[in-house]
């Protein structure tokens, strides 16, 4: 019995559909996880050499997925759908209807490469209706989030790479009637005064100066180089504030 048939046997009536013109879709609705996971463990109890499984739980979406002998199947579980693609033979891509953020995908596919965390979403649920939905959500998660997306062994370690040949430094600060300088060392015009671990508004002077306002109040101060969407590329110093003289902490 096929893998295709194998599926089907442990699932209510679904609808056969050609998902496209090398492939074959089964869509199986009003369907939970114990559903799925009977699936999964039959596979895995016949010795399936590549079965996956891949988990987003957030409040917007949820879903699960697996690969076995040319065999994609996805769950999702607010609709409640178990998606099946069985591939009837490989074609070589159009290249001009695809993306190239798929590339990756269709290499380790040709490859018989495992997938990453991110090859696993394009190559499972490409043909779902809300990819593009489930695509932005697991992307915002990796790079803004808590990734949620991926299993523990998945997470880069944090590391000490900074930006720059030159470490940034803050020397001191002084009175500038309505304004404060911070002085220092190597400043950019990326570079942001952050008191008490908040960004504040900052005025870039030249490469050993800083502006921002007499107003703000803290206890500390330092400056770091942001990149895009605010990502710290490198920091300077701790100092502690003291009116308007400065100790290093």
């Amino acid at each position: 019995m096929k893998t295709f048939d194998k599926i089907s046997s442990f699932l209510p009536q679904g609808e056969k559909y050609l998902s496209a013109e090398n492939s074959e879709l089964m869509l199986y609705k009003d369907c939970d996880k114990s559903d799925f996971m009977n699936v999964t463990n039959a596979l895995l109890k016949e010795g399936a050499e590549s079965v996956y499984e891949n988990t987003v739980d957030g409040n917007e979406f949820s879903f699960f997925c697996f690969e076995c002998e040319n065999v994609s199947c996805s769950f999702s579980k607010n609709e409640r759908e178990i998606r099946v693609i069985a591939e009837t033979g490989y074609l070589f891509p159009d290249f001009n209807k695809t993306e190239a953020y798929n590339l990756s995908t269709l290499a380790m596919k040709l490859a018989g490469v495992e997938y990453g965390p991110m090859e696993k979403l394009h190559a499972y649920l490409g043909n779902d209706k809300n990819y593009s939905k489930y695509e932005q959500l697991v992307e915002y998660d990796l790079l803004f989030g808590k990734s949620y997306y991926l299993k523990e062994n998945e997470k880069p370690e944090q590391n000490t790479i900074k930006m720059g040949l030159d470490d940034v430094v803050v020397s001191y600060v002084k009175d500038d009637k309505s304004t404060i300088l911070v002085k220092g060392e190597n400043f950019t015009t990326n570079s942001v005064v952050y008191i008490d671990n908040k960004k504040v508004d900052t005025e870039y002077i030249d490469e050993n100066t800083l502006r921002v306002k007499n107003t703000i109040q803290g206890d500390t101060l330092l400056v770091k180089q942001l990149g895009r969407n605010d990502g710290s590329l490198s920091v300077s110093n701790e100092v502690r504030l003291n009116g308007t003289t400065l100790a290093q902490k």
